[in-house]
């Protein structure tokens, strides 16, 4: 990992911030609100499908498909429900659900910050690195951001549905270069994020500094540095807060590795 950066992004859903409650648990209890009683044991299975298939037929939120994200998350809340019970015949009481929902998961209701996430961002902000956030979920981010009060820490905030594109794709980082100003290359560059797939090899293919945070398997061991893999947050912290100087916004010097 280099020791001289000018931009670190973050993914943001479960690498900053966390669902809280648990999806089940806060889909189970806003259910009830619209007189729909269903139990959390399978739901969430059920939800993982739906959002699966409704991702291969119509990427990225339905960027591209016309159907577009409100309506993409509507018909992810419905057939969810739909699918753990078919019983459920009040159909417009599901669309009343998913409104809803869909309003929720822009608020802190329904997202708690990660441990240390506070903590990294301040750090980041006085070693004069640019800070961005590069997620893959639609136009809500800011106002979730927002609700969380951490969307002042950020220089730009690009979803992959405003991008039109999807990590690991390397536009989506070389788009995120160009949010910050000045030219900046790939290796001054570094993105943290959870998912070995869409942010670690994302990052390491456009030439940017991948940085692991989260569960540590047997694949992470493999195909991560270990120099670039960390636990949570706060592991991450206490590494860049040694490895990284104060820079100067108009220093480009070369990499120091």
């Amino acid at each position: 990992m280099s020791k001289l950066l000018k931009l670190i992004t973050f993914d943001c859903t479960e690498t900053l911030m966390m669902f809280h409650p648990p999806v089940a648990q806060k889909y189970t209890e806003s259910a009830e609100k619209f007189g729909i009683s269903i139990g959390t044991e399978d739901l969430l299975s059920h939800f993982r499908v739906q959002f699966k298939a409704l991702s291969k037929n119509h990427p990225n939120f339905g960027r591209h498909t016309g159907l577009g994200w409100k309506s993409w998350w509507g018909q992810i809340v419905v057939n969810t429900f739909k699918s753990a019970n078919p019983s459920i015949k009040n159909h417009k009481a599901l669309e009343q659900l998913a409104s809803f929902l869909i309003e929720e998961y822009q608020t802190n209701r329904c997202w708690a910050l990660a441990d240390g996430a506070c903590d990294i961002l301040d750090m980041l902000k006085q070693k004069n690195i640019s800070i961005g956030a590069i997620s893959n979920t639609d136009e809500r981010l800011e106002n979730t951001l927002m609700s969380l009060k951490i969307h002042s820490y950020f220089d730009f905030v690009l979803t992959s549905y405003s991008a039109g594109v999807m990590k690991p794709d390397k536009q989506i980082f070389d788009l995120a270069r160009s949010q910050i100003n000045g030219h900046v290359s790939p290796g001054l560059c570094a993105h943290v994020g959870n998912s070995l797939k869409f942010d670690y090899l994302g990052a390491q293919n456009a030439g940017w500094n991948p940085i692991y945070v989260g569960p540590v398997d047997d694949e992470v061991l493999r195909m991560a540095a270990s120099n670039t893999v960390f636990n949570n947050l706060a592991e991450l912290h206490s590494y860049l807060e040694k490895v990284l100087p104060g820079i100067d916004e108009n220093d480009d010097t070369a990499l120091i590795k």
